[in-house]
């Protein structure tokens, strides 16, 4: 009798072990989707960017920078939306209310910093 009751607490003991490990391979697969979004995301300003540029005016130049800030201002704010998501999921499967608070605010200031160039825009700078 007390060796039926041992097996199955060892069964027991198996079956929250597979569960983590499964939690564990979707943590894997979340940040490895993350990394790879996050890796494009920095590399694709690089694509647009000229070796030798002809004769630039000041104004040139300044409009130049303000895009190239607003490509990298929206690109960070992908992967914080990226990362907000990733610990929103975190959270779920851990059942951590504080990083789900830590996640939605990271996904709140990503918005707010891919959508930055359309406020600039639309405030006329």
């Amino acid at each position: 009798m007390r060796m039926n009751k041992k097996r199955e607490t060892m069964t027991a003991v198996e079956e929250k072990s597979s569960l983590s490990a499964a939690k564990e391979k979707v943590a894997r697969g979340v940040y490895a989707l993350g990394y790879t979004a996050a890796t494009f995301a920095c590399s694709a300003p690089l694509l647009g960017v000229t070796a030798f540029a002809a004769k630039a005016t000041e104004q040139d130049a300044e409009k130049a920078l303000k895009e190239t800030l607003t490509k990298v201002g929206s690109i960070a704010g992908v992967g914080l939306i990226a990362y907000g998501i990733y610990e929103v999921i975190m959270s779920v499967l851990q059942q951590a209310p504080e990083q789900k608070t830590k996640g939605l605010i990271m996904a709140a200031v990503g918005a707010v910093l891919t959508s930055i160039g359309t406020l600039l825009s639309f405030l006329g700078s």
